[in-house]
């Protein structure tokens, strides 16, 4: 009998090796996921880098803290990608979109207009900020227009609180979102690209209001239904715990370094565009790295945990504190870093006040109620969205 008879050809032991690959990506799944925990400890993050970005997006703090403000802006593109992602991981069963709408929406609004009842009357009382200091005309008219969260289409004035802009982002994106789900399983990355042409301002696609924040969002919902930051994760974890951190570490500086050299290296009109390509990838590898070290360090993963869970509250109220009410005490401590601690120490107190407010007078047993109340329409199988149809196209494990 020959020797060689017995050798393993070529493609037995190529096959060997991409069953092993397989094997490794699917037992770091089974064995580490995305959760509640970790997508609060984002969110942790993302508040951290919109106090930081709202407080010194101005020349007067210097260089160096002026343009790492404007690098926290990135905090948005961070916020579309997990809301994106937490709205899929909660679909479990085959909902209604009546019942969808009215879970998501209801949440919004409820928290939105309870901040709207807490602090606007605060600012008319104390602080000389009517109606009719907010707006330049039609004031009740435009502030019952930015009840309802949709302003941003209607006319061009902040209003109240100019951060409650990204309420005519995000509830448009959750109308959206059951359509867009539907097309992420269908086209997979190829909706994914056509979220991309939107983006950069295609001539053929382009969405008013919603153009640069689309990407992000249906990012979100991509990388939960591919799974995909426990597919970075493992990818990761290759490297072994040093050397995974300084591979993350070295794709984000290139990826940071690109976004610093945009506005020398384009015109205006392409800046923009390109910005909308690099903050989701950013905002992407930022999470991704926060996940990689809450994973290790799990008393970070509470501490930011806890911040993320304050964050509706406080993007809903921090302008009203540091731009309106309290201006000078917020900025009255000279060092950015203190003020920033300061700030968010405030934002903290206040927020947990609001959630203790929010118990006494049955707010979220409200929600509970509502939630419970079933909507359906008479033609069922037009009406839902099949979450869970046929087996997953981007079950990891085929």
């Amino acid at each position: 009998m020959r020797v060689g008879a017995f050798a393993p050809s070529q493609r037995d032991i190529a096959r060997k090796i991409i069953n092993r690959l397989n094997l490794l990506i699917i037992d770091g799944m089974e064995k580490v996921t995305f959760t509640l925990k970790s997508t609060e400890a984002s969110k942790g993050i993302a508040l951290v880098l919109l106090l930081w970005h709202h407080l010194f997006c101005y020349k007067q703090y210097g260089t160096i803290i002026y343009g790492t403000a404007i690098m926290a802006r990135v905090c948005i593109p961070m916020f579309l990608i997990l809301s994106g992602y937490g709205l899929t991981e909660s679909i479990k069963n085959n909902i209604s979109l009546l019942n969808f709408y009215k879970k998501r929406l209801s949440n919004i609004y409820a928290n939105y207009w309870l901040i709207n009842l807490l602090f606007v009357p605060v600012g008319v009382v104390f602080f000389n900020r009517s109606l009719q200091n907010v707006f330049e005309s039609y004031p009740y008219i435009k502030y019952a227009t930015q009840l309802t969260g949709l302003h941003r289409y209607f006319y061009s004035e902040y209003g109240v609180n100019p951060t409650w802009y990204y309420l005519s982002v995000i509830i448009p994106l959750v109308i959206l979102y059951p359509f867009i789900y539907v097309l992420v399983r269908k086209f997979r990355g190829y909706f994914l690209a056509f979220t991309l042409l939107i983006a950069i301002g295609s001539p053929i696609v382009q969405i008013v209001q919603l153009q640069f924040y689309l990407l992000p969002f249906v990012l979100g919902v991509y990388l939960s239904c591919t799974n995909g930051f426990c597919c970075a994760k493992s990818f990761y974890s290759q490297f072994g715990r040093g050397r995974r951190y300084l591979v993350l570490i070295g794709v984000m500086t290139i990826v940071v370094a690109f976004r610093c050299s945009i506005p020398f290296m384009f015109s205006t009109s392409i800046y923009h565009r390109l910005l909308a390509i690099a903050d989701p990838v950013l905002g992407f590898m930022i999470i991704s790295l926060v996940f990689e070290m809450t994973q290790d360090i799990r008393l970070l993963e509470k501490l930011l945990s806890f911040l993320g869970r304050h964050l509706f509250n406080i993007f809903l109220f921090h302008t009203f504190i540091y731009l309106y009410y309290w201006n000078t005490f917020v900025y009255s401590f000279g060092n950015s870093l203190i003020i920033l601690f300061v700030f968010l120490v405030i934002c903290l107190l206040i927020s947990m006040l609001i959630e203790k407010t929010k118990n006494i007078i049955g707010f979220y047993k409200l929600l509970v109620r509502i939630d419970k109340f079933n909507l359906s329409l008479p033609f069922n199988h037009k009406t839902t969205i099949d979450f869970i149809d046929k087996p997953d196209i981007f079950d990891a494990k085929k």
